[in-house]
């Protein structure tokens, strides 16, 4: 199974009208075609929702979205549970990242020769996704 990773950042990309959410589409959609999957962490369920959260509170009413949409977005995304291995490849990661991006990165390591793109909108992530040679989408 051929897989692009998906994180939170891009994935929000296609719950908000923004200028990169085409972008992030015709990436998935390129990588669909050639018969991968979309797939991301089981981390990025609780990360939409507290994107949608903090628009509902602080946002322009045009930004904000259902906790469905999150829920319909996901069930079309194949999810990577956390587990015992992802967290301790996190800790391991030997470059500056944050926490939840170790995460990511950890998950989509994972997936090994199988993973054909990394998609993130995150620069910090996107440099050690490199570093740890994983193929990271240019956007």
């Amino acid at each position: 199974m051929n897989a692009v990773y998906v994180d939170s950042s891009a994935l929000v990309k296609l719950l908000l009208l923004e200028p990169e959410s085409e972008s992030v589409l015709e990436i998935v959609n390129q990588h669909m075609d050639d018969g991968a999957h979309v797939v991301t962490s089981t981390l990025t369920k609780v990360e939409l929702n507290r994107v949608r959260v903090r628009l509902d509170q602080t946002g322009p009413v045009a930004s904000r979205f259902e906790s469905k949409a999150v829920d319909v977005l996901l069930d079309s995304v194949a999810q990577i549970q956390i587990t015992d291995q992802v967290i301790d490849d996190a800790a391991l990661i030997e470059h500056h990242v944050k926490s939840l991006d170790a995460i990511h990165l950890a998950t989509a390591l994972q997936l090994g020769d199988e993973l054909e793109a990394l998609v993130t909108f995150d620069e910090n992530m996107r440099r050690v996704g490199e570093l740890l040679n994983l193929p990271v989408s240019n956007l």
